[in-house]
């Protein structure tokens, strides 16, 4: 007769497989509650900023930064001019090959303006990359939280009530069945109780909204798992 408790998403379901989009088996934390908060799944987070195309555009900058330097270090000495020639000369013993080996080796230009520009550069990036990443994380952790908060309400308070108030709207109706309550008594335990049932309702949708922001985190908003399409069940009265 009551309202039973709809499939919950629980981003931390969703950790394990990038493919995973499916909401209602979630692996929910083992305790919801403000004096111990849930922390941030680490998978989540890497999963996040794999996700997160500024952070991978910002890595790649910072990645072809660090190739960039090593480039100009190797300029320091200019292999690339080097020559190399062999040569097969007559001596007194015979004949005998003479190899030689022609490379510039700067004695005043190490190719430190090069190099110094190429450290400014990959400095620049690994601030952006830092930037980059410090977004995404915010991002998560207000997800995370709003749907923890969202999750907590629903299963610790909303719910509660909603059990409480079915359970006095049955005692209503055998009171009124012995003809000790009037009828007016029985309506309003059953008002109250349809009311915590619109209460549960609205706090599971919250914590489906809440799980949909963390699934557009991860890159998986896939319009199929968006609460527009859940449905929560509702007693018949």
């Amino acid at each position: 007769m009551i309202l039973e408790s709809a499939p919950s998403t629980s981003p931390s379901s969703l950790s394990s497989s990038s493919s995973t989009s499916d909401p209602s088996d979630p692996s929910d934390p083992s305790d919801l509650s403000d004096t111990h908060p849930t922390p941030l799944p680490d998978s989540l987070t890497s999963q996040a900023l794999a996700s997160d195309p500024a952070y991978a555009k910002a890595k790649a900058e910072r990645q072809a930064a660090e190739a960039s330097l090593q480039l100009e270090y190797r300029r320091i000495l200019p292999l690339s001019d080097a020559s190399a020639s062999a040569e097969r000369k007559r001596a007194p013993d015979g004949k005998s090959w003479a190899l030689s080996f022609d490379s510039p080796i700067p004695l005043f230009n190490w190719n430190q303006g090069g190099i110094e520009k190429a450290r400014a550069e990959l400095l620049t990036a690994l601030a952006e990359e830092e930037k980059a990443r410090r977004e995404v994380m915010a991002h998560l952790s207000e997800a995370w939280e709003d749907w923890r908060t969202a999750r907590w309400r629903h299963e610790a308070y909303s719910m509660q009530i909603a059990t409480q108030r079915a359970q006095l709207a049955a005692d209503a109706q055998e009171l009124f069945a012995a003809g000790e309550i009037g009828y007016t008594e029985l309506l309003q335990a059953r008002r109250e109780w349809r009311e915590a049932e619109l209460a549960a309702v609205d706090s599971w949708r919250d914590s489906q909204i809440a799980s949909w922001k963390i699934l557009c985190q991860l890159g998986q908003n896939d319009p199929a798992n968006s609460p527009a399409n859940s449905t929560a069940p509702i007693a018949k009265h």
